[in-house]
């Protein structure tokens, strides 16, 4: 049985961002540009030391990784009727290295399928983008995130591509027609989209959870 609509989905992003939006672009410009600063001097020490350019590459990386389990944390606090904070951003490094894991395998397998064929990798990409989510909420090993992540999107594949393609494409217009700056408002829509399916899929979740809209932070 179907446990979500798309215009569920869109209709909890899109009013939970403007609930929280103030918290949420902040969150989103921290991560964006503190990963930057590392991949800034790698590039300007490039001519000058190889060795330094790779080192702020490697930092710029881990730093984008561990804000994004920042990230997925602070979207599920919020869908959760909890407060989130800035800290949340950063207080998760023990989860890094399944993060990584996880992520790796997940890019290798989507990666090989579109190789081969492009359809085997979508549904790859589809069946198995709950896996991060599974290692940063229940800390699961990332082969445990990756049968559980293949579970919950058993039968709903369509409704999952349908999601997955209508945030593509709010992200793509907010970024082409307000020259980036309404990716301000449809990352923080995004975020929230993609973790109220995931509780969804994963639930039983209380019910207010599943219809109301949390209280603005702050």
């Amino acid at each position: 049985m179907k446990k979500f609509t798309l215009a569920e989905a869109l209709r909890y992003g899109w009013d939970t961002a403007l609930k929280n939006i103030g918290f949420l672009i902040a969150v989103v410009i921290v991560g964006w540009v503190i990963p930057n600063i590392p991949s800034a001097l790698s590039t300007a020490v490039a001519k000058y030391s190889t060795l330094l350019s790779v080192i702020f590459t490697l930092l710029g990386m881990l730093i984008s990784f561990i804000i994004q389990i920042g990230m997925i944390k602070i979207a599920l606090k919020i869908y959760d009727n909890q407060i989130p904070d800035f800290g949340d951003l950063f207080n998760h490094t023990r989860l890094f290295f399944k993060f990584l894991i996880g992520s790796m395998v997940y890019f290798a397998m989507v990666f090989g399928g579109m190789i081969l064929l492009i359809v085997p990798g979508i549904i790859l990409a589809i069946k198995y983008q709950f896996m991060v989510y599974f290692i940063v909420d229940q800390e699961m090993s990332p082969m445990e995130a990756l049968r559980r992540s293949g579970e919950i999107t058993e039968g709903i594949k369509w409704d999952l591509f349908a999601l997955d393609l209508a945030l593509m494409g709010i992200n793509m217009m907010a970024a082409v027609f307000t020259c980036g700056l309404g990716i301000l408002v449809t990352a923080p829509m995004t975020m929230m989209a993609m973790a109220y399916v995931y509780r969804r899929l994963t639930g039983p979740a209380q019910p207010e959870q599943m219809v109301s809209v949390p209280p603005a932070i702050g």
